[in-house]
Order: structure tokens, then sequence, then C-alpha cells
């Protein structure tokens, strides 16, 4: 296939918000369809389910690979605290896998979450979570069939039970509560670890705050480490229906039996649904209290022509948005005009924390101002700016 049938294209990735975000290499695709095989064309399409799935997949074998070494060798090949390794290293690569392509949820929870804070597409939701479960599904297949001669070893050829047995290995791949605790603690236990879970990383990719950048999958391996280290005795610290539900439905699938669903007083359902409720307890009190960008909990202004020229609105009129790139750092929005590149100008503004002005800039037609960088002049740019009527 000759050069002249691919189109260079940027990928529409969904945003980042679980790490930050991400520099991104260029996608290639065809710009004749017809000409495009079978199997780009799919992926094209599924990309982002694909790349949660395989995010959660290894996230899983990490994961429960962890907990198998140390149950099944009796703690002399690891301890407590390797499953915390384990579990902040599978988080870690899942989301170097996925982070790039579908913003490395790996948790339906935080999804959501990002649904109702970040104006994700509620629309991908059902696929996200589908390809999560799977995912999680298929890593724990992974791992039982590669310590299933350990398992039978542990605890009797082709014997397998749950908590609260004392050789039970169904833990390995789902979690069980401790046995003192009531209802009401198990459900709390899950909802602060997600709250936390979903603070801390609605903080990471904050641009306005101190975002992680391109150490996102490292911070957030420190954050699930903690998260295990000190909160996760009590319930397992799923917080993630993908993470429970999946390896839970596999370990009923390989002959572990209906108790898998019974077991701790009928637990099964609140790993999958208070990580909802504390993901979205979480998020809302980090807007609520810190972040400042677009977001239900903050104030939308609806600006009016007249409201723009009127005194005193100076937040939302862009003769401010000018002085703003001029007080901030002009040499930046210079080196901008000089490289012919606006988005590095847009930048400079972001650093301002202006986010109501450098959203109004994007949304608009800019073919003026592209001109105006294009001539290597500011002032037209900044004219061709304030010639707009910006309702925001």
């Amino acid at each position: 296939m000759s050069a002249a049938n691919h189109c260079p294209l940027n990928p529409s990735a969904s945003p980042i918000s679980t790490s930050g975000d991400y520099s991104r290499t260029p996608d290639y695709t065809y710009c004749d369809r017809k000409a495009e095989p079978l199997w780009p064309r799919i992926r094209r399409s599924l990309r982002e389910p694909f790349a949660e799935f395989l995010g959660c997949m290894i996230l899983i074998i990490f994961g429960t690979g962890s907990v198998a070494q140390v149950v099944l060798s009796k703690e002399t090949k690891g301890s407590y605290q390797s499953i915390s390794w384990g579990w902040g290293i599978g988080v870690m690569f899942g989301v170097y896998i996925a982070g790039g392509i579908s913003g490395a949820h790996l948790n339906p929870a935080v999804t959501l979450a990002n649904c109702v804070f970040r104006k994700f597409p509620y629309k991908k939701l059902p696929s996200y979570i589908a390809a999560q479960v799977l995912g999680c599904y298929v890593g724990a297949a992974i791992i039982y069939g590669n310590y299933r001669s350990a398992i039978d070893q542990f605890e009797g050829y082709g014997i397998r039970s749950v908590p609260p047995r004392e050789t039970a290995t169904a833990g390995v791949f789902c979690t069980y509560p401790a046995p003192f605790l009531t209802r009401t603690g198990q459900f709390f236990s899950e909802v602060i670890a997600s709250a936390v879970l979903m603070m801390c990383i609605f903080a990471i990719g904050d641009q306005h705050n101190n975002p992680a950048g391109g150490n996102g999958p490292l911070i957030l391996f420190f954050l699930i480490f903690g998260i295990g280290a000190c909160l996760g005795w009590e319930t397992g610290y799923a917080i993630n229906l993908a993470r429970d539900f999946g390896p839970r439905l596999f370990t009923f699938t390989a002959g572990y039996g209906t108790e898998v669903w019974s077991s701790g007083n009928y637990y099964f359902w609140i790993p999958m649904v208070a990580p909802f409720f504390g993901c979205l307890l979480g998020g809302g009190v980090y807007d609520f209290l810190i972040f400042t960008g677009d977001s239900p909990v903050n104030k939308r202004i609806s600006v009016s022509a007249d409201t723009e020229s009127r005194p005193g609105s100076s937040d939302i009129t862009l003769s401010k948005c000018s002085a703003a790139i001029t007080d901030k750092n002009l040499s930046k929005c210079n080196t901008a005009i000089t490289d012919k590149n606006l988005s590095k100008c847009n930048a400079a503004i972001t650093d301002k924390n202006l986010s109501k002005c450098n959203a109004a800039i994007t949304d608009k037609n800019l073919s003026k101002c592209n001109a105006a960088v294009t001539d290597k002049n500011l002032s037209k740019c900044n004219a061709a700016i304030t010639d707009k009527n910006l309702q925001m």
C-alpha cells in the first residue's frame, strides 16, 4: 500500500484522568476506509475497550499473582507487604499499557466518577465496564492456570474451598472480609478506601494543582501500595468492581461453588457497590474543596456580549486574557509564535490557571489567530481572539 493511502491523525483518546496527561505519538489510519484491512478497522473502533481489557488483565496477573505466591507458599515466599507491592506494580503497568489510549481507568467506579465530574462520555461507560470485568476474569484464569498445581498441593487434589476454611484458596482471586467485621464495617471500609483512591487520582491529574504528568503511573503505584498497607487488611481493599467480580466469577466457573457468593454473609455485593459510592464521594470532595476547572461542583457562568463589556467582569473578559499572557510569561508566547505553535501559547494561559479563558480560546475558530501566529505578531493574535463574541 502506498504512503498516499495513509493519513496521519492524532488519536482521539479519552482524557487521562487517572494519572495526568501523557504525550501521544501520531496514529496512522487509511484515508480510503475501503482499503483498510478488517482487523485495523475493528481495532480502531474498539481500541479503548481493548486497552482497558489488557490493562486490567495485567493488573490481576500481578495482583493475584502476588497473593497466590504468598498464600500458597505459606508466607515463605513473601508476606502481606509483598501483596501491596504486587497490586501497586499491577496498577502501574496497567496504566502504562492503557493510559495513552483509554485513560487507564481500570475500574468501573473510576470511569463513573470521570463521567460525573470530568465529562467523560456516558456512552462509553458500558463498554469500559465490560472490558474491565472481562480483563480481570482472564487475568484470574491465567493465574489459576499458572498456580493450579500449587493449589492442588495446598488444598488437596481437586479440592476448592472458600474462606473461612483454613486452607481455602478462593481468597487468592477475590476478596473476603475479616470475620469480625459487621456489614456496616465492611461497607464503610470499602467506601473510605475508594474515596481516598479517587481523591488522589483527581489530584494527580489536576493540571492546576501539582500534576504528576509522566510520573503518573509511578505515583499510582505508591497510592495503591499505601491503600493496601494502611486500609487493606479488613476487606482486602477491592475498591474495584471489576477487580473483585471478574475473578470471583472465574472462581465460580472453576469449581469453587456457590459459596463464593454466600461466604461472609453474602459479602460479594459490597465490593461491587461500595466503590461507586466511595469514588463519587472522593471525587466530589476534591472538586468541592480544591478543583477550579470544569466540574458540576463548580458554578458555571453564562456570559453575554453586554456582560463582557461591563466593568468589574475582569475574570471573564478577554482583555484580561491578553493581560494574563503578558503577566505570566511572555517569553513562552513569543517562543510559540516563533515556532508557529499556538498550543504552547495556550499552555502559557493554562499555567496562569485561567481555565475558562483557555477553554474559550480553544473552542473558537482560531483561523485568524493562527494567521497571526504565522505572521509572528502577538497583537494580531490577541485582537483576533478579542474580536470573538464569547459565551462561556
